[in-house]
């Protein structure tokens, strides 16, 4: 693979040998059929639960878009705006909730879609649809920021079709998209691992909290306890942010969207100073979010203060802190479908504290702990390798396209 130091014409700075030639740009427009879907009539039943896959955005998410969620009928497609496109074709999402907008996927079956996925079907002599689909990728936020400036920031058809795009011959393209498959192939397989990985944490974890498997030796009984008798909860608080003096110190002030899929709370993204107007968490203290996204969890690593979103423990000193995390996270689904129906869940600390785990001798505790802290920190490790692939894709995109 050649490395051009300088960028010489229309070329990207890495490319195969052999391949020399100035890439062409040329408008989406000019090189695909840019359309819509649409949404049969939902009050027509004979329109829904058919056998024809029908696409949303929220499937939209750089991916290979292989199952769905919702079929319609030959007469919902009939009596609709729906289209039915090709496996292969190229699908964007031109709004949709959060971070939608902007993200592509491949249709790997033939599919309809409805009026929020823009769907590209390439010239295949001229732009491969997987190129395409990479190079666009790379440029999600760029594309994001050419929606309409209107009430709702959406992209259109117009918008897509005016979408400028770099390309070499197809021959090279085709040489791009084998390389960049090879390390989505490997991301797949990590994810998978990861995957596993969560999923027998989870079994054994269910296995150990309803004793169908207990460490030799230790047969000591349970006993069940309210996590108000582990410990004691605080609510958290968030200081006034008009009061400077208390804002970036040495603590971490942790909300429910700094608390990640991990198990130890790394980092925050604010920090507070030490104040007596404030109780301090100490490390190992454990987080438990309790308003709308109830049932997100994480073990503090350091001195931490939270908002009001969250309730924590501080087990008494003859618990094993990491057991309680692990029995707690066993019985988090339940205490989140105690609030499953609210419009805005919330789980306060007198309703926190009376929610009850089985404990067995602390030296029972330290054994589970330790068993499962094993498989965490190999999931940890997993997700660090995914990290890095992650990162050598992002900058293979960057060097090897225009």
């Amino acid at each position: 693979m050649t490395n051009k130091k300088l960028k010489v014409d229309n070329v990207p700075n890495l490319r195969f040998p052999g391949f020399t030639d100035e890439w062409k740009t040329r408008k989406l427009g000019e090189v695909a059929i840019v359309s819509s879907g649409g949404t049969p009539n939902r009050s027509t039943s004979s329109y829904w639960n058919g056998n024809i896959p029908w696409v949303s955005t929220s499937l939209i998410d750089f991916n290979f878009i292989e199952k769905v969620d919702e079929y319609i009928t030959e007469e919902g497609l009939t009596n609709s705006s729906a289209k039915l496109f090709p496996k292969g074709t190229l699908l964007i999402a031109m709004y949709g909730q959060g971070k939608t907008r902007g993200k592509v996927a491949i249709l790997n079956i033939e599919a309809t879609t409805n009026q929020a996925c823009g769907a590209i079907t390439t010239n295949n002599d001229v732009l491969n649809p997987l190129f395409a689909f990479q190079n666009l990728t790379k440029r999600y936020d760029e594309i994001r920021d050419l929606s309409n400036q209107g009430g709702q920031e959406n992209l259109s058809a117009g918008i897509i079709k005016g979408i400028k795009i770099n390309f070499p011959e197809v021959q090279e393209q085709q040489k791009i998209v084998s390389f960049i498959d090879l390390i989505d192939e490997r991301i797949s397989t990590q994810n998978k691992i990861i995957e596993q990985l969560e999923t027998l944490i989870k079994s054994v974890s269910q296995k150990i909290f309803t004793q169908k498997i207990r460490f030799k030796e230790l047969s000591d009984e349970w006993k069940l306890v309210s996590l108000g008798e582990v410990g004691e909860i605080i609510t958290g608080k968030t200081p006034s942010t008009k009061d400077l003096d208390l804002w970036s110190g040495n603590i971490q002030f942790v909300t429910p969207t700094d608390i990640k899929e991990n198990k130890y709370q790394h980092s925050t993204e604010r920090t507070i100073k030490k104040t007596d107007k404030l109780k301090i968490l100490p490390p190992k203290s454990i987080m438990f979010t309790c308003i709308a996204s109830i049932g997100k969890m994480s073990l503090s690593l350091y001195p931490s203060v939270t908002n009001q979103q969250i309730n924590s423990i501080i087990p008494h000193s003859y618990f094993s802190n990491e057991f309680i995390f692990y029995a707690v996270k066993n019985i988090a689904e339940i205490i989140k479908s105690t609030q499953s129906t609210s419009t805005m869940p919330i789980i306060n600390k007198t309703e926190f504290s009376k929610f009850k785990i089985s404990i067995p001798s602390l030296k029972e505790q330290n054994h589970i702990a330790f068993f499962l802290s094993k498989i965490d920190q190999k999931i940890e490790t997993e997700k660090l390798v995914l990290q890095q692939l992650e990162k050598q894709k992002n900058y293979l995109l960057q060097q090897m396209f225009i």
